[in-house]
Formats: C-alpha cells, sequence, structure tokens
C-alpha cells in the first residue's frame, strides 16, 4: 500500500507538469481567412477580403495554368489588375486573446509572400502592411510594414513577430501592390498566415508550486517510514 502511494505522489506531479508543458502543443490555427486565395472565382475580389483600391481577383496559376508567377502555396495567388495602386485588405479579429493581449503577454507571428514580374529595374512592387486596431477599429495602432519590395521572379517570405497595444482586438492586413510599368499591376502576393503563439499562463506556474511541495511531503513521507522501520 504504501508502495503505491508513493509511486502516486511521485508520478502525480510529474503528470501534470507534463500536461502543463504540453498546454498548447497542439497546430496553430491560421487566423487569416482564405490566406492562400483559394477560395476564389477568378474575375471577383478573394473570399474574406476586402477590395479598398483596384480590381483585386485570384488566378489561378499552378503548373498548368501561368501567366503571372506560380503559387508560391496551392494553385492561386493575389493579383491586383491592372490599376496603378491595389490595395487589399482583411480586418483579423483577435479578440479572443484580449485577457493576455492586454497584459503584454500574447504575441502574434506572420508570415506572407511576395513577388513582382521581372520587367527591369523600374518593376512594380508589392508591400504588406499590419495594422493594430481597438473593437471600433479608430484607434490605430501601427504593428509594421514592409518596404516596397521587388522580388522578381521568385517569392520572397515577408514574416516578424511581434506583440500587440492593450486593447487590440483586430489586426489589419493590407496587401499593396504598386504598379510601375506595363498594364497590369504586376506585385502578387500568397500564403498569408497569422498564428497567435502559445502564452505560458498563470496554471503552470501553480502546478510547478503544487509540484513542489508534493515532492517535499513525498520526501517526508519516505523519511518517517525509514525511521518507522528501523525501530
Amino acid at each position: 500500500m504504501r508502495k503505491c502511494i508513493t509511486i502516486i505522489i511521485f508520478f502525480l506531479p510529474l503528470y501534470l507538469f507534463i500536461v502543463s508543458c504540453n498546454k498548447h502543443s497542439g497546430p496553430l490555427q491560421n487566423l487569416v481567412i482564405n490566406g492562400s486565395a483559394e477560395l476564389p472565382k477568378y474575375d471577383s475580389v478573394p473570399r474574406g477580403w476586402v477590395n479598398v483600391q483596384g480590381h483585386w481577383i485570384s488566378p489561378e496559376e499552378d503548373s498548368t495554368h501561368h501567366d503571372c508567377a506560380y503559387a508560391q502555396n496551392g494553385r492561386y495567388i493575389f493579383f491586383a489588375g491592372n490599376d496603378t495602386l491595389g490595395i487589399l485588405q482583411q480586418d483579423v479579429n483577435v479578440s479572443n486573446y484580449a485577457p493576455e493581449i492586454d497584459k503584454h503577454k500574447q504575441q502574434f507571428a506572420f508570415n506572407g509572400y511576395v513577388q513582382s514580374l521581372d520587367q527591369g529595374p523600374n518593376s512594380d512592387q508589392a508591400q504588406i502592411i499590419l495594422t493594430g486596431l481597438d473593437s471600433s477599429k479608430t484607434k490605430i495602432i501601427n504593428i509594421f510594414k514592409t518596404d516596397s519590395t521587388r522580388a522578381l521572379s521568385k517569392w520572397r517570405l515577408i514574416a516578424d513577430t511581434f506583440s500587440v497595444a492593450p486593447l487590440t482586438r483586430f489586426i489589419r492586413i493590407q496587401l499593396k501592390a504598386i504598379r510601375h510599368v506595363g498594364g497590369a499591376n504586376d506585385g502578387y502576393f500568397d500564403n498569408m498566415i497569422l498564428t497567435a503563439l502559445p502564452v505560458e499562463g498563470d496554471l503552470r506556474i501553480v502546478l510547478l508550486i503544487i509540484t513542489a511541495i508534493i515532492i517535499f511531503l513525498a520526501l517526508g513521507f519516505i523519511i518517517r517510514s525509514k525511521r518507522n522501520r528501523n525501530k
């Protein structure tokens, strides 16, 4: 009986510790809707996004339907049409993370891909802008924006890990394509991913304290048992 109690005393804190360490071990969820333009109708705005400026569509760019750039992920890309400036936008709701955001504990990770058609030194450009917004979307807190890049005929990864200011409830993602030459705006985008990173919550600290207490009590129990046997 005492052996069983000893085993339980030792393995219970170990189990609690493992559970606390693996609390967020599942796959991270992409908070962006239709981040790879895979929910398309060719002649309409990509689903989940808002056309702020330009005539955005999601052309099929796999190995058999290739006019601009091969898709970085899936079969489709974001394309701004023929306008001089194209802006495509999505407001990602992050209110589920409000407690951690307001305690300065929540971090997010973003990555997306940009490319420009190679038309010489004055080729068209692509830019990604992330902005933090409050619940009314009236208070704007800038997070980051890339330079207007020219990744000529190859996909360039744009990635960053960041915290947002307290009271942030939306993260606005803007894809910005800038035309300099030619008839089409050839700044392309694909595979937009925004994830909330795991937060080491207070539960883990509590479990570690409980673990230390149980181990202390277990050692005391073992020492007393040995003393009783030696009497």
